[in-house]
C-alpha cells in the first residue's frame, strides 16, 4: 500500500508540475501579444440590455468568460468584479467584462447577470466575435483575465479575485500606467 501511495504522490508531483510549466509558457506567449476588440458590442448595463463600444486608447482590464464550463455557475461571482469597477472609475481604465457563452447557455447567462444587478457594463459577445478576432486566446481560463496598455497589448494575466498579491500588482501597474503612460509595469 505504501508503494501505490509513493506513485501517486509522485504521478500528482509531476501532474502539478506540468500544469505550472505549461501555464509559464502559455503566459509567455500572451504578454506583449496584441488582442483585438469588436468595435461595438451588446452589453448589460445596470440591469438593461444596450450596445457599447469598448474605448481605444484607455488601460482595460478585460474579463473573459468563454463558453467552457458552466457559465452561468462561473458567472455566481461576477459581483466580486465590483470592486475594480469603482476603481475604474476613479482611474484611468475600463473593467470589461466579455461573457462568450455557447448557445446553449444564452438564456441561462441572462438570467445569471440579470440576477446579479451588478453595477458595472457587461458586454454580450454571443456571436463570439471576441474569440473570431483573437484565435490564439489561451485555452486556459486562468489566462482569462487580463489587463491591456493603451495599444490593447497584454500586460499582466491571471485572475487578481482570490489572489491578493496579483489583485495589489495589477492596480500598482493601473495606478502607474493611468498617471504616466508608459509601456511597461
Amino acid at each position: 500500500m505504501k508503494i501505490f501511495t509513493r506513485i501517486v504522490f509522485v504521478l500528482l508531483a509531476f501532474i502539478v508540475v506540468s500544469c505550472k510549466a505549461g501555464i509559464k509558457k502559455d503566459l509567455e506567449k500572451f504578454i506583449g501579444r496584441e488582442v483585438i476588440l469588436p468595435k461595438e458590442m451588446a452589453a448589460f448595463v445596470n440591469g438593461r440590455d444596450t450596445s457599447l463600444t469598448i474605448e481605444g486608447d484607455r488601460l482595460k482590464l478585460i474579463v473573459w468568460y468563454d463558453s467552457t464550463g458552466c457559465s452561468s455557475c462561473r458567472l455566481k461571482d461576477l459581483w466580486q468584479w465590483e470592486d475594480y469597477a469603482e476603481y475604474a472609475d476613479s482611474t484611468d481604465f475600463d473593467l470589461c467584462v466579455i461573457l462568450s457563452p455557447s448557445e446553449a447557455n444564452i438564456h441561462s447567462v441572462n438570467l445569471a447577470v440579470r440576477s446579479q444587478r451588478v453595477q458595472f457594463a457587461v458586454y454580450k459577445d454571443y456571436d463570439r466575435r471576441f474569440y473570431a478576432l483573437n484565435p490564439g486566446m489561451p485555452s486556459n481560463s486562468m489566462l482569462h483575465t487580463f489587463l491591456l496598455d493603451r495599444d490593447n497589448k497584454v500586460v499582466i494575466a491571471g485572475n487578481p479575485i482570490n489572489n491578493p498579491a496579483l489583485a495589489e500588482f495589477y492596480r500598482s501597474v493601473i495606478k502607474s500606467r493611468a498617471t504616466d503612460g508608459t509601456a511597461r509595469p
